[in-house]
């Protein structure tokens, strides 16, 4: 009788053990905010088991964003970067802004001006940026490249010195460094499992509620409400570059995309229609770089991230015949005899 009662205790603290700690995997829950930032809509996704600190860390995320995008912000007065383009020389000390002009120098050195951050003054005569857009004349961008040129950009030590009346805009990378920021805090704050969604950019940590993959859809250029493809993700970036983000019609008829040639000053041109960069350490100098290979075109650009070893998808063609390269580390498998593509990334670095 005494072993039977032992038994039946044992069993009941089983049942009790096993009954909180469903309860605990139970409350591991998905908490996620949206809000309007660095010129995108931004979303973060984690899973908490706590509902307080989850919606405190997300506040603070957003708050944070906020804070370091106005500090590499070239529209704002108040933002090194502002102050740099006006007095043409400046001693930075905040180490996020010195940071990202210098990763910003690197990706531009990497892909020899296919990315570049110093032309600004182009970027202005667009005013695609700033909203205020109009077709600048041929004479005027031939002038105004002049002004432009990453070699002008001269570092000694935290004294950035602007040569030729260039102007750095650090659009083309700021969102990935900042978003990069972000994952450092989550970091701190132990969130293990979450997605960071900066208007298509994304970093992916962990698993979905601790239990599978991140699926990752590529977006159609030729259809914003469709997606071409999607790749399993954990503990990686995915970065798109794309010229159906931000656009407008000239009173020619024809679209211009906010995604400027160095070379040309003119939006690039070349039959691409957007690249995406997968890597699990985007703070390497050729993984910030993905407007440098829009720029460069699908041939070259191809050509280029497979010599360098970087995990890279491709898209031209048009709608009715869209055209897909991707790196040789990717396979591409169509599903179900559908429009929709299974990008299964081998090797990435």
């Amino acid at each position: 009788m005494e072993l039977e009662f032992k038994y039946i205790i044992k069993k009941i603290r089983f049942l009790i053990f096993l009954f909180f700690t469903l309860s605990t995997l139970s409350c591991y829950t998905k908490y996620s905010k949206t809000d309007f930032s660095m010129s995108t809509y931004v979303t973060i996704i984690i899973f908490s088991d706590n509902k307080k600190n989850a919606e405190k860390i997300l506040s603070e995320c957003f708050s944070l964003i906020e804070n370091l995008s106005k500090q590499v912000d070239r529209r704002i007065e108040t933002s090194p970067i502002f102050l740099l383009n006006k007095k043409k020389e400046l001693t930075i000390d905040d180490p996020f802004v010195l940071k990202t002009i210098k990763l910003a120098l690197y990706s531009s050195e990497f892909t020899n001006g296919a990315f570049d951050s110093s032309i600004g003054n182009i970027i202005k005569l667009w005013g695609i940026e700033d909203g205020n857009t109009k077709i600048p004349s041929k004479d005027t961008i031939i002038k105004t490249l002049k002004e432009c040129g990453y070699k002008n950009v001269i570092l000694e030590g935290n004294k950035i010195i602007l040569k030729n009346n260039v102007s750095l805009d650090l659009g083309g990378i700021a969102k990935e460094t900042i978003m990069l920021e972000v994952a450092d805090y989550l970091k701190s704050k132990n969130i293990t499992d979450y997605l960071i969604n900066g208007g298509g950019d994304i970093i992916v940590r962990g698993l979905y509620q601790g239990k599978r993959l991140w699926k990752i859809a590529i977006q159609n250029p030729f259809d914003n409400d469709s997606f071409i493809g999607y790749l399993d993700a954990t503990n990686c970036s995915i970065v798109t570059s794309g010229d159906y983000e931000r656009f407008f019609i000239g009173n020619d008829g024809k679209r211009y995309h906010h995604i400027i040639d160095p070379a040309t000053g003119y939006p690039s041109d070349t039959g691409l229609h957007s690249v995406t960069v997968i890597t699990k350490n985007p703070l390497k100098d050729d993984n910030l770089s993905t407007a440098g290979y829009f720029v460069m075109g699908a041939l070259k650009g191809l050509k280029f991230t497979n010599e360098h070893k970087i995990s890279a998808i491709f898209i031209s063609g048009n709608k009715e015949i869209p055209e897909i390269g991707y790196t040789n580390n990717i396979q591409a498998i169509k599903e179900n005899n559908e429009n929709v593509w299974h990008f299964i990334v081998n090797d990435f670095r």
